[in-house]
């Protein structure tokens, strides 16, 4: 494992990512994941390493003003006990959404190499520590998961590094949390292959805010897949693309903005 020389400056870092990803996502749904996206995140297919790095302390996230992370006592006392955190390293195979920071270069230049840090639930649905096994991805074989890409200065030893708040069941589809959804849908038949999945995930709309969501990607994929829409767990992307829509309608016709 490696230890970072500056910790501080990247729990700052962390702090901010981590907490804009997590506001906007449907982190208290049980059923199922979001079908919208923020442009923030990166879809990630990796392979998933027996290997962690040391990344910082840090305790919940939730209703802590930034600059609380300066003074450390404050911190520690506002958030609960440290938790020591670490990330476990990953082998990029393909990456969409969010390629920024330079790391859509490195990709085309040959490097794969990535740290994901994953972030647990916490009981108001903000992101707190992780407070499971540094290994929190199963090493070995293939996953894809969206988390959101640190600027550089808060990447660990000079590698990419993603914060992963541990919401909508991912990755997929190693998280034990599909097959319970699979259960609770009594989903018959075989389930999306890791090819079939990242298709169907790489057509996800994304939420500009007031300008809205466009699914004209998701529609598109849906009607040229009908088989593949059928299987395991896409029904359940599209009927929350379903709801987001009349949500969104019924806000329209309310006067307000989704």
């Amino acid at each position: 494992m490696a230890r970072p020389r500056l910790i501080l400056p990247l729990l700052l870092v962390c702090a901010a990512v981590v907490a804009a990803a997590a506001r906007p996502l449907s982190a208290c749904s049980i059923l199922g994941p979001t079908v919208v996206r923020t442009p923030s995140q990166t879809l990630l297919m990796v392979v998933p390493r027996a290997d962690s790095v040391y990344v910082g302390r840090a305790g919940r996230l939730d209703g802590v003003r930034l600059r609380d992370w300066l003074r450390p006592r404050d911190f520690a006392r506002k958030s609960g006990a440290w938790q020591r955190l670490y990330g476990q390293r990953v082998r990029v195979v393909r990456a969409a959404w969010n390629l920024g920071w330079g790391f859509g270069d490195r990709l085309r230049d040959g490097g794969s190499e990535a740290v994901v840090v994953p972030w647990g639930l916490g009981a108001n649905c903000g992101s707190e520590a992780w407070r499971h096994g540094a290994l929190w991805m199963r090493p070995g074989g293939r996953a894809v998961l969206t988390a959101v890409l640190r600027p550089r200065p808060g990447w660990i030893g000079g590698v990419p590094t993603f914060d992963a708040p541990r919401i909508a069941r991912e990755p997929y589809p190693i998280d034990p949390g599909w097959s319970w959804l699979a259960a609770h849908e009594k989903a018959r038949g075989r389930w999306l292959n890791l090819e079939e999945f990242w298709s169907m995930a790489a057509a996800f709309p994304v939420h500009r805010g007031e300008s809205g969501v466009d699914f004209r990607s998701f529609d598109r994929w849906e009607a040229r897949n009908p088989a593949l829409a059928r299987l395991f767990p896409a029904p359940t992307f599209l009927r929350a693309a379903r709801d987001f829509r009349l949500r969104e309608a019924g806000l329209r016709r309310a006067g307000r903005r989704p």
